[in-house]
């Protein structure tokens, strides 16, 4: 399995698009885990709360299948620094650590920009 990207799809909404890489049809099911990358350390990463959408059903992935789970963060407000509607200061990170099927992926957003999000939060639908 291989992630291929991080795709803003709207504000606040990330789709993470996987491949199967292998020679051979594999399964996945269920939720990614979303962490805000540690900046050089993994150890660094900070665990995002996931909140699951909808229900995990199997995904019969053939030799070279995608699959793609849309993730939706709390927006932050404004142009440039921004702000959350809390008041708290954003969070903003270059790539987020993403947990699909035991392995884990790091990935930027494909427009190069940073990933900016207010809370600790991400809403995630399960792979389709």
């Amino acid at each position: 399995m291989v992630a291929v990207g991080a795709q803003r799809s709207s504000t606040g909404q990330v789709r993470i698009t996987v491949t199967n890489k292998s020679s051979k049809q594999c399964v996945l099911q269920g939720f990614p885990t979303v962490a805000i990358a540690g900046q050089g350390s993994p150890g660094k990463n900070k665990p995002l709360n996931v909140s699951r959408q909808g229900t995990a059903r199997a995904v019969q992935l053939p030799a070279g299948g995608k699959a793609s789970a849309q993730l939706t963060f709390t927006p932050v407000l404004g142009e440039a620094e921004g702000s959350c509607a809390s008041g708290a200061d954003p969070t903003v990170a270059p790539s987020l650590v993403i947990g699909v099927a035991g392995a884990r992926f790091q990935l930027a957003p494909d427009d190069g920009g940073d990933f900016a999000l207010c809370g600790a939060g991400v809403r995630a639908t399960a792979f389709r």
